[in-house]
């Protein structure tokens, strides 16, 4: 009795089995039949699929070849948990038969109105909800001499004999998963921010929610909780950023966010940190009806300042004026002049070569 309550006490406190625990969502859809050291085949079957929300393109599993209830006295070979994203069906040894069954059931019965195919014969049902998922592995989570969950981007080994049951992750784990930051980059970041000044690295913050496909149907059934997918500021410091993403997926407010929250980072560390947005289209120099009538202008206003080609209340002109700054006008004219490829005169060379502010001190 006593070795149980210790099992389950450690299994609770347990980074990994938080991850495969069914009390916070985690649901079996299969067994791996197949696995490399970059891809992996998962056995899956309907049921299966419909009661863990679906399985969409794109999205995590977790396998693991240990009981989560008892991963602290697992083998060690046991004590990791692969990571999977789904990247298509893969093709069963049963697959044709089960085909070759369906074909015959329409082929007896033309003018079915049950086209899903549940049948009377429940054992027949059974047997034809059973497909393979092919999925690319893209790391593997474990525990470092501190216990501390830790992950690493690729797998050690696999085994022919040692298959792994797959989970699709629960609304903890997944947050867990896509927001997982490793102990050692975190302590970077910590010591980045210490060497700019700061007194603690700034927060992470929320850009969005965990969305796999553009259908999005299932995820929009009751019971499915919205993860919130959150960036580290840090990040951007001394980088360069890029946001990708289809038209009308909310590339501009995410980056007017990620621009805003290095600023307030830097407010509250008192540290200077400057961004230049080359913003061709003024979607964040002027307030736009996309995002309630807000630019980054207005929000930062006395922290903000903004150019543009010609003039207009509130910006700078960045054109040139000649009058002002004859080197730049000398040089204008230089260029343009060389460019032509005509033969020059002397008098022409002479222009080109000579030291313009000399020859407005000589002048005068």
């Amino acid at each position: 009795m006593i070795d149980s309550l210790v099992t389950t006490l450690s299994a609770g406190t347990n980074p990994l089995s938080a991850l495969l625990d069914e009390r916070s969502g985690a649901s079996l859809v299969g067994h791996t039949i197949h696995m490399s050291y970059d891809a992996a085949i998962v056995m899956t079957n309907d049921k299966w699929r419909e009661g863990a929300g679906g399985i969409p393109m794109n999205s995590y599993l977790l396998a693991c070849s240990a009981d989560p209830n008892d991963i602290v006295s697992a083998h060690p070979i046991d004590k990791r948990i692969l990571l999977l994203r789904v990247v298509g069906r893969a093709e069963l040894a049963t697959d044709r038969d089960m085909v070759r069954a369906v074909m015959e059931h329409f082929q007896d019965n033309p003018a079915t109105k049950d086209p899903a195919f549940r049948m009377d014969e429940p054992i027949s049902f059974s047997m034809l909800q059973w497909s393979g998922v092919e999925c690319k592995v893209l790391g593997t989570f474990f525990l470092n001499g501190s216990s501390a969950l830790n992950f690493g981007a690729d797998a050690e080994d696999f085994f022919a004999a040692r298959h792994m049951v797959v989970r699709k992750p629960g609304p903890d784990a997944l947050a867990t998963i896509v927001n997982f930051v490793d102990p050692i980059r975190k302590a970077k970041a910590e010591k980045d921010a210490r060497d700019l000044g700061m007194k603690t690295a700034p927060a992470a913050f929320e850009i969005g929610t965990v969305r796999f496909t553009s259908s999005n149907q299932l995820a929009l059934r009751p019971g499915q909780a919205q993860v919130p997918v959150k960036i580290f500021p840090g990040d951007f410091l001394a980088r360069r950023t890029a946001v990708f993403g289809m038209t009308r997926t909310g590339k501009s407010n995410t980056t007017k966010t990620m621009v805003s929250a290095v600023a307030l980072s830097a407010f509250e560390s008192d540290t200077p940190i400057g961004q230049i947005i080359l913003d061709i289209n003024g979607e964040y120099s002027n307030a736009n009806d996309q995002d309630s009538g807000s630019s980054i202008a207005d929000v930062f206003a006395d922290n903000t300042v903004r150019y543009r080609i010609g003039a207009k209340p509130g910006f700078k002109d960045i054109r040139v004026n000649f009058f002002e700054n004859l080197e730049v006008g000398h040089q204008f004219i230089a260029e343009g002049v060389t460019a032509d490829g005509s033969n020059l005169s002397e008098d022409l060379k002479s222009f080109n070569s000579s030291n313009i502010r000399m020859a407005l001190h000589l002048s005068c």
